[in-house]
């Protein structure tokens, strides 16, 4: 009975060991637990297959490369070829002078005609005039065989070749005064001499 009392008197001791003795208790279990669960990392880590040694061969194989060899671009040679030089055939020979002219009153008042045959070769003509038997002669007309075209230094002036005949004629209209005619036939290659003074008046 007095060790029951005892007891008693003591329980709230006991149940603090008996609480310590559990949580003693459970401890142990977390460490078996902890503990287990590390051996069982250990033996999975065990059971890993080891590592295989691989021992590889390496083989070189030699390559031959072949360089084309290089080369130094250069310029392609340029060829001019250079036109032949252009050269103008040489002109003829200078036709020679009118031989035959003549000079005299025209068909109409105050007209004074001047006449003279064709020069072999030539191309034109120009009709020479002056106030006076020795000059000075100035040209008054250019007749242009070619086209038939005549230029003038003055009105009231013809000239021509009158159709079917092989002369040409110079009539002028003018005052009644006499005057001296020369007459030059000309070609690319330059002018003649020019023909003998004849002198004509109007009627």
């Amino acid at each position: 009975m007095t060790t029951i009392r005892r007891w008693m008197h003591d329980r709230p001791r006991w149940m603090w060991v008996a609480a310590g003795l559990v949580v003693l208790a459970l401890v142990a279990a977390t460490v078996v637990a902890v503990t287990g669960e590390g051996d069982d990392k250990t033996e999975v880590a065990g059971d890993e297959p080891a590592a295989s040694t691989t021992t590889s061969t390496s083989t070189t194989v030699a390559t031959t490369t072949t360089m084309a060899p290089t080369t130094t671009d250069s310029p392609a040679a340029t060829t001019t070829t250079r036109p032949a030089p252009t050269t103008t055939p040489a002109p003829g020979p200078v036709p020679g002078a009118v031989a035959v002219v003549r000079a005299g009153p025209g068909g109409g008042s105050g007209e004074i005609m001047v006449e003279w045959e064709a020069v072999a070769g030539a191309t034109g003509y120009r009709v020479l005039r002056s106030e006076a038997a020795g000059g000075p002669y100035a040209v008054i007309a250019d007749y242009d065989v070619a086209t038939g075209h005549a230029t003038t230094t003055e009105e009231g002036i013809y000239v021509g070749s009158p159709t079917g005949t092989s002369y040409y004629q110079y009539v002028e209209y003018g005052e009644a005064r006499v005057r001296w005619f020369q007459v030059v036939a000309y070609n690319a290659a330059g002018d003649a001499p020019p023909s003998a003074a004849v002198s004509g008046s109007p009627p």
